[in-house]
């Protein structure tokens, strides 16, 4: 992480499908979220999307995300994930409905080491760096990372410049 915010990693970018990319990570984890019985619903209204991208690490921006949902995603659910061209950027919204009771603030919750679930006995395990890691990454690519709550409901907002 530290070497992603210090500005000394050079993106290798390349013409990258971000739709192919997105389903190739959510496949990654089909055994994890059988076990809980989420479903992902990935949706766009473009077949392709071509974006020149650091595939390395825009793949380890998406499994952080996918790997939130999955986490913290209340068992019999599902996770949507829709991906939209809109001029001169790439829309991508992660929904899903919490297994818990969310208690951050929203800007606080990209910090390094935060967790949206404070509970002392929580039973998810993680470090509270994956969405900091996101967060870099996606800014690196010249984007933003944006999060909202409405009750049990988590969305996570990536927009990135197409160039």
């Amino acid at each position: 992480m530290s070497k992603i915010n210090s500005g000394k990693i050079k993106l290798n970018k390349e013409l990258i499908d971000l739709l192919s990319l997105i389903h190739q990570e959510v496949g990654e984890y089909s055994t994890l979220y059988e076990e809980k019985n989420i479903s992902f619903k990935v949706t766009s209204e473009e077949e392709f999307i071509y974006m020149e991208l650091d595939g390395k690490l825009m793949s380890r921006a998406l499994e952080n995300v996918i790997v939130n949902a999955l986490k913290y995603s209340m068992d019999n659910t599902r996770v949507y994930i829709k991906a939209e061209k809109k001029e001169n950027n790439v829309k991508i919204s992660v929904k899903n409905i919490a297994n818990y009771e969310m208690d951050f603030n929203e800007s606080e919750i990209f910090e390094r080491f935060a967790r949206g679930d404070k509970s002392r006995n929580s039973k998810v395990e993680g470090s509270g760096l994956g969405l900091a890691i996101t967060k870099s990454i996606i800014e690196l690519h010249g984007g933003e990372v944006n999060i909202k709550r409405e009750g049990d409901m988590f969305k996570l907002y990536i927009s990135l410049p197409v160039n």
